[in-house]
């Protein structure tokens, strides 16, 4: 069963710093094997408190856009702002966009000039038609750039 020792004079001796590297070696993969099993929980309960935080966090209120409405919505109701078919809510809304965006009250100009595209009916807009509030939208844009 027991096999019988056999004798260490076939053994050499090692070169200088081998085991000297060989604990360092052993030393760095307990000291990798440590810092795995400390950063990993530690990584996931930073992360549960920033979700947690990011929860708790009161949300800002959503800025509306120029007059409550997006330029997209505004381009959508152009041609009939221009030609005095909206309603007078919605007149407002576009007249507030318009006093704040230099882009869309641009867009109104081409429309009133004849410069911009012919309006879906083929047709163009008249610059004289009134807007619903009592201002035509070329008084709008001369006082938007007086703003």
């Amino acid at each position: 069963m027991n096999r019988p020792q056999t004798p260490s004079d076939d053994w050499q001796p090692c070169q200088p710093g081998t085991l000297q590297r060989l604990a360092d070696q052993q030393r760095r993969t307990r000291r990798v094997g440590t810092v795995k099993r400390i950063a990993l929980p530690a990584a996931a309960v930073m992360l549960l408190i920033f979700a947690g935080i990011s929860a708790m966090r009161p949300r800002e209120p959503q800025r509306l856009p120029h007059g409550g409405l997006s330029c997209a919505e505004v381009a959508q109701q152009l041609h009939a702002f221009a030609a005095n078919q909206v309603d007078a809510a919605m007149a407002q809304k576009i007249s507030d966009h318009m006093l704040d965006c230099p882009r869309c009250r641009h867009k109104l100009q081409e429309l009133q000039t004849g410069t911009a595209a012919r309006t879906p009916a083929g047709n163009r807009l008249s610059p004289t038609r009134q807007a619903p509030m009592g201002e035509s939208p070329r008084d709008l844009l001369a006082l938007a750039d007086r703003r």
